[in-house]
Formats: structure tokens, sequence, C-alpha cells
């Protein structure tokens, strides 16, 4: 089952030809795909798209760190309601970054923290933006996953998702008692992340999922043109090719991956 399990279909960047770009994705052999909210109208607008593409597309919604700010508690009540959704199978895309500081960080903690007890609430998984925020991330999720664990919630079995991962050696080592997965997207493909294809090979294939991030991080060689789901096919055979694997089988691995995470 080939999935992209993170796209932003529902940002601008698509206005033009979204119909096109999911007939694309469809014919490609894409069999679901989940679009991620960055704040609460985008994230309404991936529930909207879930609705229009029933069993194709599912939504994500949350509040992305560069999108941050302080909000009132009617504002969190919004996604309290959002969530419930039956389209809605995750809580994302949600962290920390530290690298472009578009969010005080005092307000991006905040609105993790609120964002993490949502997941709580709602029992979904959650879909993590990380940069420049490793050991602060960390340090939350410790004491998140610690309560999934006391209270017996099913979440604890596969809490969530390190989107975009980049091969960093203290998450794979964090996560090896911690069922996080790892999504692998278009930067796998570039020459310069060799780290990254070493990483690869130490994770579990049943912790790998499959992601394009679109519009952004296209995969080589169609690197300089806008992102779609329809290049998840490109990673997966960069996956296969580095795990001298065949593309097919890291698409169903990763799809049975992600059935498990998200639910569909």
């Amino acid at each position: 089952m080939l999935s992209d399990t993170h796209c932003h279909l529902n940002l601008e960047d698509f206005d033009v030809d979204r119909e096109q770009v999911i007939s694309r994705a469809q014919k490609c052999g894409l069999e679901k795909i989940l679009v991620l909210g960055i704040d609460y109208s985008s994230s309404c607008l991936a529930v909207k798209m879930a609705e229009e593409y029933p069993c194709f597309i599912y939504a994500a919604v949350g509040i992305h760190p560069n999108y941050a700010t302080d909000r009132d508690f009617e504002y969190i009540n919004k996604f309290r309601r959002l969530i419930r959704k039956p389209e809605v199978v995750a809580i994302g895309e949600i962290g920390l970054d530290f690298y472009r500081n578009f969010s005080e960080k005092v307000v991006q903690i905040n609105t993790f923290k609120s964002m993490l007890d949502l997941a709580i609430e709602a029992g979904k998984p959650i879909c993590l933006h990380q940069r420049s925020s490793l050991s602060e991330m960390l340090n939350l999720l410790e004491g998140w996953y610690c309560n999934l664990l006391n209270s017996d919630s099913l979440l604890a079995k596969n809490p969530g998702v390190f989107h975009s991962f980049d091969g960093n050696e203290e998450l794979i080592v964090w996560s090896e008692n911690r069922p996080f997965y790892f999504g692998i997207n278009g930067f796998i493909t570039y020459k310069k992340t060799i780290e990254l294809r070493k990483s690869l090979r130490k994770i579990n294939p049943d912790r790998l999922l499959l992601e394009t991030d679109a519009p952004y991080i296209t995969p080589e060689p169609e690197r300089g043109k806008r992102n779609e789901p329809a290049n998840v096919c490109i990673i997966a055979r960069k996956v296969g090719e580095v795990l001298a694997v065949d593309a097919k089988i890291i698409s169903d691995i990763t799809g049975s991956n992600a059935k498990r995470l998200f639910g569909w």
C-alpha cells in the first residue's frame, strides 16, 4: 500500500491544479495521502479535502511551530472540536523550530504542550516537526510518553512520527525503547545526505514511513520543481536502493506501518 504520510496539498501552492495533482497521485499507485495543517484554517481545509476524497485523503490538524502565537482557550477549543472529525487521524504538524525562530521559544513550547494534550485527549498520534530543538523536544516528549504508559493508553504502542528524519543518531537511540516512526522524504535522494542513508540502515523497517512534504523537498531528479505526492514513488525506489530491497517491498512495508500508526 503506497502511502504519502506527510504533504500539504491544502496550501495555496496547489490552488491552480490541485485536482490534477491528486489525479496524478492516484495514477502512480498511491492509495493513501495524509494532508497536514499548519494552523487552524489550513487544518480545516485538510479536513475538507479528506471529506471530498474519502478513504484516499486523510487529515492531520495542528499548529506548526512557525505559526505558534499566544492563543486563548477558545482557540484550542476550536481544534478540540475539529479533531473529533472521523477524517482526522493525527495531530500535526506540531513541534519546535528554533532554527528560524518565527515564533518565540516559550510560545512554541506552550503551543506544543497544548497540542500534545489534545493528542492524548483524542487518542491520536502526533506528526512532529523538529529543527535545532532536539533536546527540548525529547525532554517534553519523555514526559508525554511516560503519561501514555502510566495511563495504559493504546497510543503508547504507536505514539507518532518524526517527520523529515535527517539521520540524527541521538534520535535513533532515544527511540529504541519508544516506538516512534521515522518519516523519510526527498532528502534521502540528495548527494550530500550521506549520513541519512547510513542511519537508515540502522532503523527497523517496521518503523519507516514514506512522505513527500509536498510542495517542499522535491526529490532528485525533479529537484527545482514543485514537489507533489506522486513523487513518493521516487523516494520508495531510493529507500529500496539504500536497503537493497525492491521498491515494491518498501512500499508494502511502509504502507503497513502507516496503516498501523494512523488506523486507516
